[in-house]
C-alpha cells in the first residue's frame, strides 16, 4: 500500500499526504472514497470558501484546531470522517 511508503517519508501535513495519496494509491475503492469525500466537503463548504482546495481547507481546519485557534463543532466530524476513510 501506497500508505506505508508515504509513512516513511515523514509527511507532516495533511494536505501533502492527501495528494499523494490521491495521485499514487491504486486501490480503485480508496480512490472513490475520497473522490465521494471531496464533492461532499466542498458540497457543505461551497459558499464559505470561494475557491475551494478541499485537502487546503482541511488542513487549515486541522492546524486551527490542534493549535486551539479556533473551536468548530462541524470540523470534528469532518476530520473524523477522513479518519475512517484512511483507516479503511
Amino acid at each position: 500500500m501506497v500508505y506505508a511508503s508515504i509513512k516513511l517519508l515523514g509527511v507532516s501535513r495533511i494536505n501533502v499526504l492527501m495528494r499523494l495519496l490521491e495521485a499514487k494509491e491504486s486501490n480503485a475503492e480508496f480512490q472513490t472514497e475520497l473522490m465521494l469525500f471531496r464533492e461532499h466537503f466542498d458540497s457543505m463548504y461551497s459558499k464559505q470558501f470561494k475557491s475551494i482546495k478541499t485537502y487546503d481547507v482541511i488542513d487549515n481546519m486541522r492546524n486551527s484546531l490542534l493549535h486551539g485557534e479556533t473551536y468548530w463543532q462541524k470540523l470534528y466530524g469532518v476530520l473524523i470522517n477522513l479518519i475512517c476513510i484512511l483507516v479503511n
